[in-house]
């Protein structure tokens, strides 16, 4: 089969894109999302949905100051963009 230059842009794009979403994946900074509590587990963690993935995540703000509710949507940092240091940082204000 005879490739195009289409062909051949496409794979090239493709493979950059692969590239660069592999660095971001193991760059050291912090990144944030958003994700929808869906239960308070108690002792200050929840079960968070990101994405349509359900993840038990702490927040970093004690009981007595913020305790958040099944609906909200809250911000969660991942702490120099690793998955198991995630943690509840605050909620979005709408």
């Amino acid at each position: 089969m005879k490739k195009t230059m289409t062909d051949v842009s496409n794979g090239i794009l493709n493979s950059i894109q692969y590239m660069v979403d592999r660095a971001i994946s193991k760059a050291k900074f912090d990144r944030t999302e958003q994700g929808t509590i869906i239960a308070n587990l108690g002792n200050n963690q929840y079960t968070v949905r990101i994405d349509g993935v359900e993840y038990a995540i702490p927040s970093s703000l004690p009981s007595s100051i913020i305790t958040y509710l099944v609906n909200d949507v809250v911000l969660i940092t991942y702490f120099q963009n690793q998955n198991e240091n995630a943690y509840i940082t605050g909620k979005v204000v709408k």
